[in-house]
C-alpha cells in the first residue's frame, strides 16, 4: 500500500514540475508544426519546446514568469497586463459565466 503522505508529496512535486515547464512562456501568435496548430495565442508553451524550436528567439512566445515564480504558480505582470479591477469588470457587459449555467441531466 502506498503511504498517503508520500503519495501526496509526489503529487505536489509533480504539480510543481508541470508549473515550471508550462508556466514560463505563452504564445504571442499561433504556432504551427507543419499544418497543425501546436499552440494558440495566449496558451502556455512548455519550456522544452521553447528551447528545442527556438520560439523565444523567433518572437513566437513571451515570458510570463521566471522559473522560480512558475514553479510556485505565480505569473509576473506589467502595469498593462495587471488583472482587471472591480471597476473594469463593472464596465463590461455581463455575458454569463460557467457558474450561471444550469446542469442538465
Amino acid at each position: 500500500m502506498t503511504d498517503p503522505i508520500s503519495a501526496e508529496r509526489a503529487a505536489l512535486e509533480r504539480r510543481a514540475e508541470q508549473l515550471e515547464e508550462y508556466g514560463q512562456f505563452e504564445a504571442v501568435t499561433p504556432i504551427y508544426h507543419g499544418t497543425a496548430m501546436a499552440y494558440d495565442t495566449g496558451h502556455p508553451v512548455p519550456v522544452s519546446n521553447v528551447e528545442l524550436y527556438g520560439y523565444e528567439k523567433n518572437g513566437l512566445v513571451r515570458r510570463v514568469a521566471s522559473k522560480s515564480k512558475a514553479r510556485s504558480g505565480a505569473q509576473e505582470t506589467t502595469a498593462e497586463e495587471a488583472p482587471p479591477t472591480p471597476e473594469d469588470d463593472a464596465s463590461r457587459p455581463n455575458t454569463g459565466s460557467a457558474t450561471s449555467r444550469t446542469k442538465r441531466s
